[in-house]
């Protein structure tokens, strides 16, 4: 138990010094999840895991994770309502790739969240992997590289 305790700090630490893509990155993959409001079953095997009071640790006051169970940290979509940080903090550099419904679409370049899809619009932030736009979101598809 002492172990897993050092290795969680030692993960927040490292989040804190990289940046928020790392501390995205540690949310799809399960760290987070101790903190977690409810889990829901979505009908074509995805999962939705959601903290209705936020993640501080993304400063957001309500997030929400949809992935694959069989590959969480590789599919998935992650939604941020309230996001009071900035773009640059969670991805520096970002491609723009066009607009969707009005909102503009960026693609990340580099770090954690490398190749994934970007979506912010009034505080609300939308992260779709790459794999979660060609397995769930076909409609982003001419956004990716």
């Amino acid at each position: 138990m002492k172990r897993l305790l050092v290795a969680v700090l030692l993960l927040s630490s490292v989040a804190v010094a990289a940046g928020l893509d790392v501390v995205a990155s540690q949310t799809t993959a399960g760290i987070y999840d101790s903190k977690l409001t409810s889990r829901i079953k979505a009908p074509d095997k995805r999962k939705v895991v959601v903290w209705a009071k936020g993640l501080s640790e993304l400063k957001s006051q309500y997030a929400e994770l949809s992935y694959d169970p069989e590959a969480r940290n590789q599919t998935y979509f992650l939604l941020l309502k309230g996001y009071s940080g900035t773009l640059k903090e969670l991805a520096p550099k970002t491609t723009r790739k066009g607009i969707y419904q009005t909102t503009p679409v960026l693609q990340i370049s580099g770090g954690m969240l490398d190749g994934s899809l970007l979506m912010l619009q009034k505080n609300t932030l939308k992260i779709y992997s790459s794999i979660y736009v060609l397995r769930f979101e076909p409609k982003l598809m001419p956004f990716l590289k």
